[in-house]
């Protein structure tokens, strides 16, 4: 069976987070009757929809052909963090109570912080699971631009000009090599509609 991947087809990228855990049925029911994961398909390993992200439940064990060193098992040290599952809301003092009245253990309840309102859970297995809701914008994320919009756009018209006068340059001088004498007339350029993402 040939491993080469299909070279006319576009990359895709999904990103999942797999948490080892002690009991799946146990461990699903907590994400999704609690936290309100969607079950995406049942078995070992359970797959779940949680927000934008999906979240894969499996047991632990191995090692495995692939990875032949490593052993999957749920956190030893509850106390000891290495990763944690990070949620952002928009009403952290609603998802809190919500969360609460489901049966979801907290750590403290949200505290203030600089510049975000945050608190910390934990799911059956001990992971971690911070909760928190930032101050600086009215979305989950609290990312801001760090260019103001303006100097985004110049930038932008910058960039455009400059690639309609390199492709313009072009043209002429294949003009010209092809009369076998410079053409100085301007042309336009191939691509009048290229434009920056946004």
């Amino acid at each position: 069976m040939s491993l080469r991947p299909d070279q006319s087809a576009e990359r895709k990228l999904v990103v999942t987070n797999t948490l080892i855990v002690r009991d799946i049925q146990r461990s699903v029911e907590f994400y999704r009757d609690v936290l309100g994961a969607t079950v995406l398909r049942r078995g070992e390993p359970t797959f779940l929809q949680f927000g934008n992200v999906w979240l894969t439940i499996n047991g632990g064990g191995g090692p495995t052909d692939d990875k032949p060193e490593v052993v999957a098992s749920p956190p030893r040290d509850p106390n000891v963090l290495s990763i944690f599952l990070n949620l952002r809301v928009t009403d952290i003092r609603g998802y809190y109570d919500l969360w609460r009245a489901r049966g979801a253990k907290f750590i403290t309840e949200p505290k203030v912080h600089a510049t975000e309102l945050q608190c910390y859970m934990r799911d059956p297995d001990g992971y971690l699971i911070e909760v928190g809701q930032t101050t600086m914008t009215a979305g989950p994320l609290g990312l801001v631009p760090v260019t103001p919009p303006d100097v985004l756009t110049s930038s932008r018209n910058l960039y455009e000009s400059s690639v309609v006068r390199k492709a313009g340059s072009r043209s002429r001088r294949a003009e010209s090599r092809r009369n076998g004498s410079p053409d100085r007339r301007p042309r336009r350029s191939s691509h009048p509609h290229l434009c920056l993402g946004h």
